[in-house]
């Protein structure tokens, strides 16, 4: 290697890796969704969901149905 090799990349490692974190930030999180309720259980409306890591009292639960137990749900 030359003696200058050193000096032409080091200006790249900074926005290399601030670039490489946001990309790892946007894929390693999950989006919150949107979900519009038009059950009575709660108030109508939009409901924004996200994963839960813990649960407390009173929190809601978005939860998907199996297709036989969907059919046997809205009897």
């Amino acid at each position: 290697m030359t003696p200058g090799t050193h000096q032409t990349w080091r200006p790249l490692t900074l926005p290399a890796g601030s670039i490489f974190a946001l990309v790892w930030a946007a894929l390693a999180t999950s989006l919150p969704r949107l979900i519009y309720n038009t059950s009575d259980s709660v108030p109508a409306g939009w409901y924004r969901t996200s994963p839960a890591n813990s649960l407390a009292p009173g929190d809601l639960m978005l939860v998907h149905l199996m297709q036989w137990l969907r059919s046997t749900a809205t009897c």
